[in-house]
């Protein structure tokens, strides 16, 4: 029911809901960023507070969501925008190669700050927390793969997002594609489990 109740909302507000409603949609049904990966993680927080405040109270570092691996407790930062922000510059860079638009790029640079900030600091924030002092894995979703009309912009994304280090962009729609998988599994499971009673 949750699946499938996280899934409509996609369908129906994708166009139209920004940053703040994925984040509570995600916090709220927090399995969701656990399908990201191949390995049990837990939710810390989201708006989790990563260090970084000077003396003047200001300029602290505040990441979307810190998750922590179950078996390492190694961090987790994921940073999102929403689903309609800009995957790539609209014109070509030059002929047929697009680069990625200024909230992607930006996205990548404030995930990886609070990477930087996290690791530094970690000492004095892992009070309560399943923390270890790994490296912090980064993860950016933003956009939807549907505004990639041409081949050449297709190209341009992947060939971009294969060779980022050190962080992992998606897309929103692959991330409710993972749902819409996991409904048809479970689904296939519970229709062979009554075929078996029969």
């Amino acid at each position: 029911v949750n699946l499938r109740f996280v899934l409509s909302e996609w369908n129906l507000k994708s166009k139209s809901e920004g940053e703040g409603f994925w984040q509570d949609l995600f916090v709220q049904h927090n399995f969701v960023l656990s399908l990201l990966f191949a390995y049990p993680v837990v939710l810390i927080r989201g708006k989790a507070f990563v260090g970084g405040k000077q003396i003047d109270n200001r300029h602290g570092a505040e990441a979307d969501f810190l998750l922590a691996t179950k078996t390492s407790g190694t961090g987790v930062l994921i940073e999102i925008k929403d689903p309609t922000t800009p995957l790539l510059d609209k014109t070509p860079y030059r002929n047929d190669i697009f680069v990625p638009s200024r909230d992607v790029v930006g996205a990548i640079s404030q995930v990886l700050h609070y990477k930087e900030t996290l690791s530094r600091e970690l000492d004095k924030l892992r009070i309560n927390t399943p923390l270890s002092g790994g490296e912090p894995r980064c993860i950016v979703i933003v956009g939807d793969s549907e505004e990639l009309a041409s081949e050449s912009a297709k190209k341009s994304f992947e060939r971009f997002r294969e060779r980022l280090t050190g962080v992992t962009l998606l897309t929103f729609d692959e991330v409710f594609l993972r749902v819409q998988r996991l409904i048809t599994v479970l689904a296939g499971q519970q229709e062979a489990g009554e075929l078996d009673g029969l």
